[in-house]
């Protein structure tokens, strides 16, 4: 199928079919450039053609004002050549980069001439390139900008325009040039006809329906029908679905966030303001030709999208978590970007300007012809991206708090781990997330390689090995998937002054050689657990403050060659710590206090302890806190994190007792003295482990 773009004209620059000296051809060529240059490919054929003819005529004129000693010919011939020659070249090598040297040079030729008419008072030609001009910036502006509008008056000007030709022609020259008369006709019928979609386009966006919220809840449920019935891989053309009930494309005021799932969804030729996305899925969803000016995409999830030559302006994307994305030619402007993740994102001609970009991540992105500017960029988190981003006009790309990572799944981030995330922040730390089921690796691959690796070790059991993910770790093949993980692993701590590894499934009992039992419930796949336990492998080599919590205090336990209690009924909610007979029981009791309490949500829990790991704290006879004696490692196996809900739920209390509805007694300030040592215990576990990441960072932050 031949791909036409019949908004696109002959070059002025590089089709200019007077270099040919031969009067038919000429003639021919004049026929056929408008009709070539339709389609990409036989257009660049064309403009390399006539770049080399009129390449090749300059050079001769040029050799004829050198022998004839007329210098100020040859400056200007030799000015033009250089001109064509760029251009020529760009047509194949940047063939936007060949438009745009074309169209500057036509629009200088057009004010010259334009002074030129103005200086000898000849009104009715200067109004003529006046017109002339005007209709090139209409046309620059459709392929700039791209929008029905611009399209439409494009094609129309310049359908007015061939019709306007071919009548000349046929008034002043007869049958003589009759070819030319009906390639004009037919080529403004052509452009007439492509003119229709988007004129009718223009009509249903400015006097059609408005898109209402009911509207759109209808809609909604077509889509997910749709949706249902397509295969994973297709998409739901939101676009077509308002063409065939006659909506606006121009969306205003509508919340979207609703419905929260707009994934595998296409959005195309659209204009959304003031619209509420808010915590919206818009996983595999295709953003094409998009603007949107003042709507809310806080908390939305971005994974596997793609979205090219749009526009976000005024836009909230804060906490937003824009995974694996493609965008193309994309232009955010005005915008709050603010701890918002571009991880593992391909971002390619990209532009944000006057953004709020603390803390925004692009760990693992490909930056091509990027562009920040009139931007703030203290601690935002460019990574190697920064090499890549053209900055201009912005402050300096400085760290000033410790930046600890946080094993995260984009998808399913769990109850307890986006508090641990808040609690961090709390505390003085850039969390920076790692997704741990990361899409490129291959998670059957990457099981049989464990599975193959734990049955060599048990056969053969190495003396003085630490544990089974340690000694697996150290047996990966170079481009195995358990060395992807390590380069991930690596990629993601040489970042870091600290690491948290939060809660989630069960550990699989194969990695601290037992069998599983009937409440275990591990992950589909192992990905999650290789991840993390090759974190811990590149903490303990780089001495990186780690604190496991839950499932990840589990882990550290089982990497240093610990094991796991797999069924513990009844840890649920606040319960009493007790003190072990440790040597840092009173160092730990300084930090909790001596009636301190923990929040337990968990059905598994250490047992025998790693190498190097005391614990310090019990509840009955479960495990539930402990330290490595080197201090780097804390596992707490209850949830610190909490301390900020504590904090609200005292507030409210005192919020009802300042209305009255809550009498105090004594009773009262039993409780609020009971809140009180249980929040400042659980900030100061927080507290310990952050002093501990900023000393490795170097960046001294009070909190």
């Amino acid at each position: 199928m031949i791909n036409l773009d019949l908004n696109t004209r002959i070059d002025p620059l590089l089709h200019d079919a007077g270099s040919i000296e031969n009067e038919t051809a000429a003639r021919v060529a004049k026929i056929a450039f408008p009709f070539l240059c339709l389609n990409g490919t036989t257009g660049m054929v064309a403009s390399l053609g006539m770049g080399g003819v009129q390449s090749w005529t300059i050079v001769q004129d040029i050799r004829a004002h050198y022998e004839e000693d007329g210098w100020l010919a040859f400056g200007g011939k030799s000015f033009h050549l250089i001109i064509v020659g760029t251009s020529t070249a760009l047509s194949i090598l940047l063939p936007f980069g060949q438009f745009a040297v074309s169209n500057v040079y036509q629009l200088g030729i057009n004010l010259y001439t334009l002074l030129i008419h103005v200086w000898n008072r000849e009104g009715v030609e200067a109004a003529k390139v006046v017109c002339q001009t005007l209709h090139q910036l209409i046309y620059i502006a459709s392929v700039c900008l791209a929008t029905p509008e611009w399209i439409a008056l494009s094609l129309v000007i310049q359908t007015l325009v061939e019709v306007g030709q071919a009548y000349r022609q046929c008034s002043e020259e007869g049958r003589a040039h009759l070819p030319e008369i009906i390639a004009s006709v037919l080529l403004a019928s052509i452009r007439a006809y492509s003119a229709c979609p988007y004129l009718k386009t223009l009509h249903r966006n400015y006097f059609g329906k408005q898109l209402s919220q009911a509207d759109w809840s209808l809609l909604y449920g077509e889509m997910c029908k749709a949706r249902n019935k397509n295969p994973p891989s297709a998409l739901v053309d939101m676009e077509s679905l308002l063409i065939e009930k006659g909506i606006s494309s121009h969306i205003k005021g509508i919340n979207f966030k609703t419905t929260a799932d707009l994934s595998r969804v296409k959005l195309s030729n659209m204009y959304f303001q003031k619209c509420d996305f808010n915590e919206v899925n818009f996983e595999r969803a295709h953003f094409h030709k998009i603007v949107a000016d003042s709507c809310l995409f806080k908390r939305t999830s971005w994974i596997n999208s793609f979205v090219t030559n749009s526009c976000f302006n005024g836009c909230n994307f804060s906490f937003a978590c824009i995974v694996n994305a493609q965008f193309k030619d994309v232009t955010i402007l005005n915008s709050d970007l603010r701890y918002s993740y571009f991880n593992d994102s391909v971002l390619d001609g990209i532009s944000l300007h006057k953004c709020k970009m603390q803390e925004t991540s692009f760990l693992m992105a490909i930056v091509r012809d990027g562009l920040i500017s009139d931007s703030d960029l203290t601690d935002c988190l460019l990574f190697n991206g920064g090499e890549k981003f053209a900055l201009k006009n912005c402050t300096p790309n400085s760290i000033t708090k410790p930046v600890v990572g946080i094993s995260w799944n984009f998808r399913q981030p769990g109850l307890f781990t986006p508090m641990i995330d808040t609690a961090l922040r709390q505390h003085g730390a850039i969390p920076l997330r790692f997704e741990c089921m990361p899409d490129d690796l291959d998670p059957e691959l990457l099981d049989s390689e464990v599975e193959r690796l734990i049955a060599q070790v048990q056969q053969a059991k190495p003396k003085n090995m630490l544990s089974v993910p340690d000694e697996i770790l150290k047996r990966a093949k170079e481009g195995s998937q358990l060395a992807k993980v390590k380069a991930r692993a690596t990629r993601y701590l040489q970042h870091c002054d600290g690491l948290a590894l939060p809660g989630g499934h069960d550990i699989e009992p194969e990695f601290y050689q037992a069998k599983r039992e009937e409440f275990t419930f591990t992950n589909a796949d192992m990905r999650r657990s290789m991840i993390e336990f090759a974190l811990v492998s590149e903490a303990h080599q780089n001495r990186t403050p780690t604190m496991g919590t839950c499932r990840g205090s589990q882990l550290i336990n089982v990497y240093f060659g610990g094991t796991l209690k797999q069924h513990v009924p009844g840890q649920s909610g606040l319960q009493p710590m007790e003190f072990t007979d440790s040597s840092r029981k009173e160092w730990i009791r300084t930090l909790v206090g001596d009636d301190f309490h923990g929040y337990s949500a968990h059905h598994q829990a250490s047992d025998q302890m790693g190498r190097d790991l005391e614990v310090v704290m019990k509840a009955g006879n479960i495990n539930k806190f402990f330290v490595s004696r080197d201090e780097n490692f804390i596992g707490s196996q209850i949830h610190p994190e909490i301390h900020p809900s504590l904090e609200r739920e005292r507030q409210m209390v005192e919020n009802l007792m300042r209305k009255g509805e809550v009498t105090p007694t004594e009773q009262t300030r039993e409780m609020f003295a009971f809140y009180d040592r249980t929040i400042q215990g659980n900030k100061n576990i927080y507290k310990f482990f952050m002093e501990k990441a900023r000393k490795k960072s170097g960046k001294n932050v009070i909190i």
